[in-house]
């Protein structure tokens, strides 16, 4: 016999025949596992595979050429013909009648509100302390207290791509999306792996996924979420695994947890994705490896192609069944972002996955806007893993081939998709047909995939027990509606036959209901816009109507009279009545209930026909911008205001790099009762910049061009016009400004809201935003003093904290700490703001300072770093913001009763869009040893550009005029630090800088100090010669990129005394 041996042991020349299994090998036929290859050769791959993060679809269901303009679909390879995915359920969404919303596709709760508590834009801590807030139960938490930030992969859950402004399912129950955010945008708890200053942000406009700055409050707001239910699908975890602040993603880490191992190489030129099932082609530029004849775009061969030649490259791959496949496909958006990793940057995929070859973005087969709807497609992009619409007609990206994933539910009987459900959403909807006329019920429904029996698809009929009823069927003389159209006896002659009860509906919109009707007959309507004046107190509206109703048929009793109206000719339809002209007087036969103001209908009894009118009753005129009395005239005898506000943004902001066009939008709002009219916009700009454009919503176009006029027009109460104003920045980095103001001929009483500043940052130039300087508080010469400056014309918000009882907790754990700091603020000599206990603000504010009390994140009982509770002491902290006009200010931390010990003082910029900037901050107070030495920390912020400062720590010039202290720091030596890394030190300043390392990125010479005339031998205030022992001071310029740092002064040799700590924004 036969056996299965590679031998032909029966000599009939053939081997192994009727031997070999389903795959023509020996042996059992292999199990099928997941590697997206048929392994059991039964014609099927992965069959019975469930991977746990199944991909829905982005919902985009049509198709567009490069220019937007719809497509057919059909052999495309777009995101619109294919529609991979797990389809979404009907509703999307469910509103859940408590200002919650439950997405049925996720099974997330949503606030109703997008920005629930109407804050606004915020920052990125911010965001996450409101929802704390809300958790607390402080803010409105719609009777739940597990509130978050959703993370980026909960925002992008949300995003429909067949649509924008907002980018959210139609018929979706969601408020304020856009209205309340003009832009649109929302903080996701997800940091930026590659700059972790920063976090993802999701512009609910267009469905863009893009990096924002913590730090500001430009555009995002809020918009929290929490799990419900289980959902149609389960999303992943983002990747991100790293806390940096309570609350975010890196501690909560919401989400289905990847596989291991998350990818499989099938050593076939293909990588499967265990998270999805998604098969990628292993080389990630395949075109440039494979076909780089096929790329003629830009630098031929190099992988980088147009977005229809990425489809048309696909097509190709399919025709040729590259590796075995004749379904490629262009990956969509969500595909796309599948493979993104966030803890990871440059590039964003895990790093565990083995793909080669890996470029710096890749196009998807999904259309978005660009310049107008649909002519761009999104791209990712690997450094950072932000995802946007970019030109399809002239962008080049490369591409990354993909097939698999979930295999889609069909309509026959079987879970196709594996999640336990069969046919879903997927099924067609056929209605009852119980007369057999081929018209269905739509009340009675079954889901089925082929049509079942006594069930039709069409569910127009109006009588399914009456097989001559359907909108088929020919109208006759009968008082029933035939043909189902909502009218009775249309065209008949007679259409008021005898009996009892018996309902008419003439034309125009009128429905009358006869007692009893003797003999048959024709009722007719007629309507004229003359007749009797209304009664007194009444009017007919914009336009008068008559309604005279006539009838052959013969009838007694009462008559139910209905008329349908048009609520746009009255004013306010509550006060609408029907009457019927009685002889010579108007009789109100109206109903009690009516009008029914939801479907326009006013109806009354009568025992005989025409005429008929609706008349609405007049009310007295008053000022409320409605015509109350009908008259045809709004307000009339009022004398109301105009009170305008004006508002000013900037985009984008930075302008990076300088040179580039920034676009000014100035909105006008009219709040008050009355109209404004004459209404002027005046826009002064910065010398630096050079007018491209200005577009008003409405008037006259706009005149001049560093002063642009626009005149407006009227603008009427509760209403705004905009004006566009769009310019190029000069090439010098730096912060600019627009200022502009609104007139009008009427008086406006409040002028305050009359002008408006937006500054610019141009070239994204960083600054000195802040220090922080620990050491020792004495008494009398040897409290802590800090001084400050700013120059300009604008005033400056700045956080002033005096502290130290909090460092005695975690993790500083110091002794000997300052138990109650008290702050003094001095202009000059004048003491102008004390500051003890910062929750019962400052005990002095006087002029010109403008006094706030400290709010969240920035209060002195927030939690030290890496602790949870408030620290010890904090109460009795001293802090404030206050706002000071342009000058130098000096800062006293002593302690209550003379109490001594270890301090803090901090300066902080608490306004880093404004023109006017911190220029110097000094910190001056007694040097000790060890823990008691002075430490300062400063910050580099606001932007990403290098900062060149001046930074000095000074001792025996303060033994001279005209401080002569005793006991000063005879040799200081200063450090500098990043995090615990020392990197730059200085002793002696002539002999320049002994250390310069990384992220250093220069130290200037004593030359550089001496030519800028700012070398410690420079002359004390007020003297002519070089202050005492200034050779054995240190000073160096140091050129550093946005970020914390500190600076230790101590003296040389254990050395103590009265020392200062200076650090200048300035350029060598």
């Amino acid at each position: 016999a036969e056996v299965c041996d590679g031998a032909d042991n029966n000599c009939d020349g053939q081997t192994d025949e009727g031997v070999l299994n389903a795959c023509g090998a020996c042996g059992p036929v292999p199990v099928e596992v997941c590697d997206s290859v048929d392994n059991d050769c039964d014609g099927q791959t992965d069959e019975n595979c469930i991977y746990p993060a199944e991909l829905p679809r982005t919902w985009q269901t049509t198709c567009y050429d490069t220019a937007g303009t719809v497509i057919s679909c059909a052999g495309t390879g777009q995101d619109g013909e294919l529609q991979a995915g797990v389809p979404w359920p009907s509703p999307r969404f469910t509103d859940n009648g408590d200002d919650t919303v439950t997405d049925n596709l996720t099974g997330l709760m949503w606030t109703k509100r997008a920005d629930p508590l109407s804050i606004g834009y915020m920052r990125w801590e911010e965001a996450l302390y409101n929802v704390s807030l809300m958790n607390s139960s402080i803010r409105p938490n719609f009777g739940y207290t597990d509130w978050r930030l959703p993370n980026i992969n909960e925002m992008t859950s949300l995003i429909d791509a067949e649509r924008s402004s907002p980018a959210l399912a139609a018929g979706h129950p969601f408020i304020n999306v856009i209205d309340g955010n003009m832009m649109g945008t929302y903080w996701s708890s997800t940091t930026n792996a590659g700059s972790i200053w920063e976090a993802f942000i999701l512009n609910m406009y267009d469905g863009d996924v893009i990096n924002y700055s913590k730090a500001l409050s430009s555009f995002p707001s809020m918009w929290p979420v929490r799990s419900s239910e289980t959902g149609i699908i389960q999303l992943p975890k983002t990747g991100q695994k790293i806390l940096y602040v309570s609350g975010d993603d890196g501690q909560l880490q919401k989400g289905f947890a990847w596989p291991s191992p998350r990818f499989i190489d099938n050593s076939n030129g293909k990588v499967t994705d265990n998270l999805t099932g998604l098969t990628w082609v292993k080389d990630a530029n395949l075109i440039a490896t494979r076909d780089p004849g096929f790329d003629a775009d830009d630098v031929s061969g190099d992988g980088l192609v147009t977005w229809q030649h990425a489809l048309n490259y696909i097509a190709k791959l399919n025709t040729e069944s590259y590796l075995g496949h004749t379904d490629w496909r262009l990956p969509n958006l969500r595909e796309l972002q599948s493979l993104i990793d966030r803890s990871r940057s440059n590039p964003v995929i895990p790093q565990e996955a083995m793909f080669t070859n890996m470029q710096g973005g890749y196009w998807s087969s999904t259309s978005g806007d660009y310049v107008s709807s649909k002519d761009g497609a999104y791209i990712l992009e690997m450094l950072y893993g932000r995802t946007y619409a970019i030109g399809k007609h002239y962008a080049s990206y490369y591409i990354w081939p993909v097939r698999g994933g979930q295999t889609i539910e069909i309509c026959d009987g079987v879970d196709n998709d594996g999640d336990g459900l069969i046919d879903e959403a997927v099924q067609n909807t056929y209605y009852q047909d119980a007369d057999g006329d081929t018209y269905g019920n739509s009340s009675v429904t079954m889901l089925a995939c082929t049509q079942p029996a006594a069930y039709v698809s069409n569910s127009s009929d109006c009588n399914d027990s009456n097989a001559s009823v359907n909108p088929g069927a020919v109208e006759v003389c009968n008082a029933v509606d035939d043909n189902c159209d909502g009218n009775v006896d249309e065209g008949c002659a007679n259409n008021t036959p005898a009996g009892t009860n018996i309902t008419v509906t003439p034309t125009p919109a009128t429905t009358l209901i006869f007692d009893n009707v003797n003999t048959t007959g024709n009722t007719t309507v007629t309507t004229s816009g003359t007749g009797a004046p209304p009664p007194s107190g009444f009017n007919l509206g914009n336009q008068p109507l008559y309604y005279e109703i006539t009838t052959t048929a013969l009838f007694t009793g009462m008559i139910k009279v209905c008329f349908n109206y048009d609520e746009s000719n009255y004013g306010n339809e509550n006060l609408l009545s029907l009457f019927h002209l009685s002889g010579s007087v108007w009789e109100n036969i109206t109903i009690a209930g009516y009008p029914d103001t939801t479907n326009n209908i006013i109806c009354g009894y009568t025992t005989s026909l025409s005429p008929f009118i609706i008349a609405e009753e007049i009310t007295p005129e008053i000022c409320d911008g409605i015509d109350n009395n009908g008259n045809g005239q709004i307000d009339e005898g009022c004398n109301l205001s105009a009170d305008l506000s004006i508002s000013h943004s900037d985009l984008p902001d930075p302008v990076t790099p300088a040179g580039q066009d920034v676009t000014y939008t100035i909105t006008v709002t009219n709040n008050g009762p009355g109209s404004a009219t004459g209404v002027t916009v005046t826009d002064v700009l910065d010398a630096s910049l050079t007018l491209v454009s200005v577009t008003p919503s409405q008037g006259d176009p706009c005149t001049g061009t560093g002063t642009i006029t626009c005149n407006l027009g009227t603008i009427l109460n509760g209403s705004s016009a905009t004006v566009a104003v769009v310019a190029t920045t000069g090439t010098t980095p730096g912060m600019i400004g627009s200022t502009a103001s609104v007139t009008a001929i009427e008086t406006d009483p409040n002028t305050a809201n009359n002008s408006s500043m937006q500054t610019t940052n141009v070239g994204d130039i960083s600054r000195e935003v802040g220090i922080s300087t620990r050491g020792y508080v004495g008494t009398l010469t040897e409290v802590m003093v800090g001084g400050f400056s700013f120059d300009g014309n604008i005033s400056k918000k700045v956080l002033i904290r005096g502290r130290g009882p909090f460092m005695s907790g975690a993790p500083y754990n110091f002794t000997g700490t300052l138990a109650d700091p008290i702050l003094e603020i001095y202009s000059g000599q004048g003491l102008i703001v004390v500051i003890d206990n910062w929750q019962n603000g400052p005990v002095i504010c006087s002029s010109p300072a403008i006094c706030e009390i400290v709010s969240a994140p920035n209060d002195p009982c927030q939690p030290n770093v890496g602790q949870t509770t408030a620290p010890p002491g904090c109460m009795q902290e001293a802090a404030l913001y206050v706002t000071l006009p342009p000058g130098a200010y000096t800062a006293k931390l002593k302690g209550v009763n003379n109490n001594v010990g270890k301090g803090i003082i901090e300066v902080y910029d608490a306004d880093t869009v404004s023109l006017t900037m911190l220029g110097g901050i000094s910190t001056r107070g007694k040097v000790l040893t060890g823990t008691d030495v002075m430490v300062g920390g400063f910050i580099i912020g606001a932007g990403s550009t290098n900062k060149t400062l001046l930074l000095r720590g000074r001792g025996p010039s303060l033994s001279g005029a005209p401080y002569n202290f005793t006991g000063t720091l005879s040799n200081p030596s200063l450090e500098v630090y990043s995090g615990t890394t020392l990197f730059a030190t200085v002793d002696d300043w002539q002999s320049g800088a002994t250390m310069c390392n990384a992220p250093a990125i220069s130290c200037g010479t004593p030359a550089q100090l001496q030519t800028a005339l700012v070398d410690p031998c420079q002359p004390n205030v007020g003297q002519t010669t070089a202050p005492p022992g200034c050779t054995q001071e240190s000073a160096m310029f140091i050129t550093l990129p946005p970020g914390a740092y500190t600076a230790k002064l101590k003296g040389v040799n254990n050395d103590t005394g009265i020392g200062i700590f200076e650090v200048y924004e300035m350029t060598p």
